[in-house]
């Protein structure tokens, strides 16, 4: 029969090899799926504005201009795809904090055609 401290040790051992095992074995499994940086995934396709998944309401500035792809009325929309501003309208953002306010007309800081 074998004495305790060898049962102990044996049993220690097991522990130890089932850690060292089964842990890095585990976190292969579980993470085969995640895309890792540098794992050579290829990102999705980045939506533009000439995509047909492209939404002047959901993207970019938020400003739909008249006669838009999507056919939503021209203004100026917030976060929530409200429609803030009627067109022309444009949105001024403070660099400092990156919070934006809607003004209606023209952008007087640029020159139209």
């Amino acid at each position: 029969m074998f004495s305790k401290t060898t049962v102990r040790l044996a049993a220690a051992s097991g522990v130890f090899v089932g850690l060292a095992v089964g842990m890095p074995l585990g976190a292969a499994i579980s993470h085969a799926d995640t895309p890792h940086l540098g794992s050579g995934a290829a990102p999705g396709p980045a939506i533009e504005e000439d995509s047909p998944a492209w939404s002047c309401v959901d993207d970019g500035n938020r400003i739909c201009g008249p006669g838009n792809a999507q056919g939503a009325p021209a203004g100026c929309y917030d976060d929530g795809g409200v429609l803030v501003a009627p067109w022309p309208c444009h949105v001024v953002v403070n660099p400092a904090t990156g919070e934006g306010d809607v003004y209606l007309g023209l952008d007087p800081r640029i020159l139209y055609p």
